[in-house]
């Protein structure tokens, strides 16, 4: 059996849908999209790491990459792997020449890492059928009167 490929997205924005934060992603085909539930703090973050920003003192995520860029190492990659029970998961894989290693981590701190580091972003293709197959029952549901159900942001 063939594995499908973690498939490019980028980190369109962040959206504030009825009082909760969430990062946007969306396929590089421009078909599928993820919303990803995130923190207020966690969303200016993103932002900052977005557009290049620096805050008069260093965020957690500029510390984590400083100290990382000091020992050589850097962000190469992050795959939003699964979806399980409404909760996103992420790998951050780091690289230094040859040597690698790849951490679990929430998708909100690597995705705000990768936005500083300027590194791929990748979703795994069964957690983009299965959130898109998931927002398209809960808008059905939606437009036919029945309860809202819950899609993993």
């Amino acid at each position: 059996m063939l594995l499908a490929k973690p498939v490019p997205v980028s980190i369109s924005g962040i959206k504030n849908l009825g009082g909760s934060y969430n990062a946007v992603l969306v396929d590089t085909a421009g078909d599928r999209f993820v919303l990803i539930g995130i923190t207020e703090d966690q969303a200016f973050s993103l932002q900052m790491g977005l557009y290049g920003m620096k805050y008069f003192r260093p965020l957690t995520h500029d510390l984590f990459i400083t100290a990382l860029d000091s020992m050589g190492w850097k962000v190469s990659k992050v795959v939003i792997t699964s979806l399980r029970d409404n909760v996103f998961y992420s790998n951050i894989y780091f690289s230094k020449g040859k040597r690698s290693f790849i951490l679990d981590a929430r998708p909100s701190d690597a995705l705000c890492l990768a936005a500083r580091a300027g590194c791929p972003v990748l979703v795994e293709e069964e957690v983009l059928d299965k959130y898109m197959e998931d927002f398209k029952r809960m808008l059905e549901n939606m437009m036919w009167g029945e309860e809202e159900g819950e899609i993993g942001i």
